[in-house]
């Protein structure tokens, strides 16, 4: 059975619970973890799968992003609301529910949730920020632990550690050529790319990023069509990826638009996702301007 429940709602936080998934599957196991419907049998009864899913997990994690309490109250007379369904399941059974703030969205007050759910506003949240995203995850992944749900098996761990001891003395040997390369690379991401971005069912659009690195910051600018947003809080890891975000207001607008940047660089070409406040997901491929 899965010990960890993650629930969403995919018009509110579909990027970030991806994400979220993607590091407590590393730490727990992707056994071990339940997402989406996509993990339900084809022909299961989809209410039942959940009863049942959420019944053999020890925590249920509930991604709350900036719509999901409208969305909650929207749903409200429908009674097919599945992610109120979820969490009120794991509040009856008394497993551990640990709310998790994403995109900025703030704990829901008592009185703004449905009757069912007042009982999630005295659990005490954690909060995801994409500027710190490593180091929340890792608190979160903490508190998954803590309430009971066991990381992988450590079987042979005594023979890791011999094995890690030699590693670690290739990689002193290999330090300063490793050093070296990862200055090349983050040299490499200097410059202007050019970047064709599309979102469904909509034409293709280009952009300009202009990229300066300095150790793992990234700072520069955006050149949309719209206008230009400075870069913040740019983050280079040493795995290739990269994350930052611009804030502008658009051309004819009055209200400022935040776009947020991740990327995977690869040689002369960046991999690049966006996603705007209001949950919008922009794809592209930004190539090196000569």
């Amino acid at each position: 059975m899965s010990k960890v429940f993650i629930s969403y709602r995919r018009e509110d936080a579909a990027p970030w619970a991806g994400r979220i998934c993607d590091r407590v599957s590393a730490a727990f196991g992707p056994a071990n973890v339940f997402m989406d419907v996509e993990d339900i049998a084809p022909g299961t009864d989809f209410t039942d799968a959940i009863d049942s899913t959420v019944s053999g997990c020890d925590v249920l994690l509930a991604v709350i992003g900036p719509k999901w309490l409208d969305l909650l109250q929207a749903r409200k007379e429908t009674g097919t609301d599945f992610v109120e369904r979820e969490i009120l399941s794991a509040l009856q059974r008394g497993i551990t529910v640990i709310p998790v703030l994403v995109g900025g969205a703030e704990m829901p007050q008592a009185s703004q949730l449905t009757p069912v759910l007042r009982a999630l506003h005295r659990r005490h949240a954690v909060q995801i920020r994409d500027d710190s995203f490593d180091v929340d995850t890792a608190s979160l992944i903490s508190a998954v632990g803590a309430a009971g749900v066991s990381r992988k098996s450590s079987r042979g761990a005594n023979r890791i550690v011999w094995l890690v001891v030699a590693a670690g003395i290739v990689i002193a040997l290999a330090g300063s050529a490793f050093l070296l390369l990862k200055n090349q690379e983050r040299s490499a991401l200097n410059g202007t790319w050019l970047a064709r971005m599309q979102r469904p069912g909509q034409r293709p659009y280009n952009i300009r990023l202009n990229l300066i690195t300095a150790g793992r910051t990234i700072t520069g600018n955006v050149e949309y069509p719209t206008g230009t947003g400075a870069i913040e809080e740019g983050r280079w890891n040493s795995d290739g990826s990269l994350s930052f975000y611009t804030r502008h207001t658009p051309q004819f607008e009055t209200t400022q638009a935040t776009i947020r940047f991740t990327g995977q660089h690869r040689g002369r070409e960046l991999d690049l996702n966006t996603v705007t406040s209001d949950g919008t997901i922009t794809k592209g491929v930004a190539r090196k301007s000569q």
